[in-house]
Order: structure tokens, then C-alpha cells, then sequence
């Protein structure tokens, strides 16, 4: 067969199998009613925040950071899942606090 050419090709695939890197960036040991609560990751990623407190639940998609306002009074767990964009997952990262109700002076 004349004029006929195969031509070979080198194919490289990239595979990204490395799990993203949370780190918290404003996370406040107490809050009065509402809180902000901070992260930054080493890529581009899409996360899961679930919060559990008193009387309350939350699972939201959430994107560098998860506010909250009229919090109860009591103890609160965030739990950050993210996802890169292969998919690679890391998580839960946690954080704890504590909710009151007012800004007391007093101890």
C-alpha cells in the first residue's frame, strides 16, 4: 500500500491522586449568637460543612468559609469535607466552639 503512514504518538496522562490540604484560618473558641469560620486549600475545591449543635444540624455546600447567625446557646462541631477537582477527597476537618446567647461581662 503506497502512501500509507502511520505515525506514533506519545500519549502522557496526568493523574491527580493527591488529596487537597485545609487549613483553618479564623476559627474563634466562643461566639455571641453568630460566627464566621474560615479556611484556605492548597487547589481549587468544593467543600461540605456540616454542623451539629444543640437543637441544630446543618449540611450545606460551602465555599472557604460557614456563618452562622441565632445560634442556640451550647457546644458546636463544623465538620469541613473538600473535593478537589479530580475528586480527591480530605476530610472531615473539625472544629469545636462554644455559643452563648450574649456578650456577658462577667465570667
Amino acid at each position: 500500500m503506497y502512501g500509507v503512514c502511520q505515525e506514533l504518538r506519545e500519549i502522557i496522562f496526568s493523574v491527580d491522586v493527591t488529596p487537597p490540604i485545609l487549613t483553618f484560618t479564623n476559627t474563634p473558641a466562643k461566639s455571641f449568637s453568630s460566627v464566621n469560620i474560615s479556611w484556605v486549600t492548597n487547589e481549587k475545591t468544593t467543600g461540605v460543612c456540616e454542623v451539629v449543635g444543640p437543637s441544630f444540624y446543618r449540611s450545606v455546600v460551602c465555599d472557604k468559609a460557614w456563618s452562622g447567625d441565632y445560634l442556640p446557646e451550647g457546644d458546636f462541631t463544623l465538620n469541613v469535607t473538600v473535593y478537589d477537582e479530580s475528586l480527591n477527597m480530605a476530610g472531615p476537618f473539625q472544629h469545636n466552639w462554644h455559643n452563648s446567647k450574649c456578650n456577658s461581662p462577667f465570667p
